[in-house]
């Protein structure tokens, strides 16, 4: 773009006539030397760039060919305010025109081509809407390199143990669960034998027996009825569980009462255990064997029970 004539000559007394400082790319704009006091006298509050302009690949005091862009924010700047940006190696780079304001941020802006200026020095950013000091204003911009990445710091202290947080909300139902596979079959068998009477002497003989298969263990219950009279002994009952041909006591009572002719002393004996059999094929005898000091009586009312169970917890 070609500045316009007239505005051609504001060019130089501008340049040296503002005296305003910017670092770093951005801008703040002091009153300047236009100042006129005008309700129309343009002004430069602030300017910067989209980004820094990034040094060269093949020469370090100079910038890349990228383009940014100038934002310049201000009063007065009327519709078509025009632009030019001092010390580019060989003089002003412009004139061009800003584009705007945007809507939103009230923004002027322009392409700038960051390879035609350099890093040294202060850039002058001058602005013109037309002739007369009321229609003029300018900034200082620096257009500074950007230094090489830093060295990585060292790592920080750890730090205090924070507290603890507070109690968490409960959290939902979990869904249910499947079904569990079938458990093994169980086994539970159970056996009963009783009498009316049954005659004891002093030999040991058997008055109840049972006869089990089928199960891991048994659990065994007994009773019977026995008589005092006068004179008579007492009398021992032994619960047995017999299997292969070897005999296991599981309970033994020895009751002694004291009757006569005239009146006869009633005793009960109660045996119980516990057997675990070889296994479920095994075949298992469970015996009640009774025997007295030397007479002869007869017991009455005896009962015996078995379970058999899969497993035996003791």
């Amino acid at each position: 773009m070609l500045f316009l004539s007239q505005r051609k000559r504001l060019v130089a007394p501008l340049f040296g006539a503002l005296a305003l400082t910017l670092m770093a790319s951005v801008a703040s704009a002091q009153v300047g030397a236009f100042d006129t006091g005008s309700p129309n006298q343009l002004k430069i509050t602030n300017a910067t760039l989209s980004g820094f302009c990034p040094p060269s690949q093949t020469n370090e005091n100079a910038f890349d060919h990228v383009d940014r862009t100038l934002y310049v924010w201000g009063l007065s700047f009327g519709s078509t305010p025009i632009a030019v940006i001092g010390n580019k190696p060989g003089g002003f780079y412009g004139p061009v025109q800003l584009a705007g304001p945007d809507p939103v941020t009230g923004a002027w802006s322009a392409v700038i081509h960051c390879d035609e200026f350099s890093p040294a020095g202060t850039n002058r950013l001058l602005l013109s809407t037309g002739n007369g000091a009321p229609f003029n204003d300018g900034i200082s911009l620096g257009f500074s390199l950007r230094g090489h990445q830093g060295d990585k710091g060292d790592h920080g202290d750890k730090g205090d143990t924070g507290n603890q947080g507070g109690q968490g909300p409960k959290g939902d139902t979990g869904n249910q669960g499947g079904i569990g596979p079938q458990g093994p079959a169980g086994n539970a068998f159970g056996y009963h034998r009783k009498f009316s009477s049954a005659a004891i002497g002093g030999t040991s003989g058997t008055v109840l027996s049972q006869v089990v298969t089928g199960s891991n263990a048994y659990i065994v219950d007994a009773k019977l009825n026995i008589p005092f009279a006068g004179g008579q002994t007492q009398v021992s009952c032994a619960l047995v569980a017999v299997q292969g041909g070897v005999s296991t006591e599981l309970d033994r009572v020895d009751t002694l009462l004291l009757g006569s002719a005239k009146d006869i002393a009633k005793g009960g004996i109660s045996l119980n255990g516990v057997f675990a059999a070889a296994g479920p094929a095994s075949t298992v005898t469970f015996n009640v064997n009774c025997s007295t000091g030397g007479d002869s009586r007869s017991v009455t009312n005896g009962r015996m029970s078995v379970i058999g169970v899969n497993s035996l917890v003791q």
